[in-house]
């Protein structure tokens, strides 16, 4: 059986990551598509399920190693993924997640660099409340961002009960994974 590639997008401060990470916790089979970065880490961020930091000079090693990188430039960092890696372990059988921009050119990229079965959940959070979360992260600032013209399989409404939301979310993803 193929895994399949869960791509969860939403404005900034909707909560993709909180409830990627969680998730990631309770359900088996089920890993993040982990991408090197070049970016200096945040303060208190570690590598995490999302990031293995590199410098430019490992990540330039990286991607010259592979033979089909995903890579991507965003505000003068690198990001990038060793699509073979992936590929293969969505072939045996992982189901993997990650969180994208909500820009249907971005979701299109990366379903077409995976070939694979993609399922694509939109976390619906209103404009405001996103706005208000990134307002309270110094470590990040506010970008403009809208939804245009994106095809979703899913769309998640959090109620602002985080524990809640974390079971909805969880037998979401469980339900998809289980197909």
């Amino acid at each position: 059986m193929t895994g399949i590639l869960l791509l969860v997008t939403g404005l900034s401060g909707s909560g993709k990551s909180t409830l990627v990470s969680k998730v990631l916790k309770r359900i088996q089979n089920l890993e993040y598509l982990k991408t090197y970065t070049t970016r200096p880490m945040r303060l208190g961020e570690e590598s995490s399920h999302e990031y293995i930091f590199v410098s430019q000079p490992e990540y330039d090693q990286l991607q010259a190693a592979s033979p089909q990188w995903d890579h991507t430039a965003y505000n003068g960092f690198s990001y990038g993924a060793d699509v073979k890696n992936i590929y293969h372990s969505l072939k045996s059988g992982t189901n993997i997640i990650c969180c994208v921009a909500p820009d249907a050119d971005i979701v299109s990229l990366v379903r077409d660099t995976y070939h694979a079965e993609t399922v694509i959940i939109m976390i619906d959070t209103p404009k405001d409340v996103a706005i208000a979360r990134i307002a309270q992260d110094t470590q990040r600032s506010a970008r403009k961002e809208e939804i245009f013209g994106m095809v979703v399989d899913y769309t998640f409404k959090p109620t602002e009960n985080l524990p809640a939301d974390i079971k909805r979310f969880n037998k979401l993803i469980t339900t998809i994974t289980k197909k």
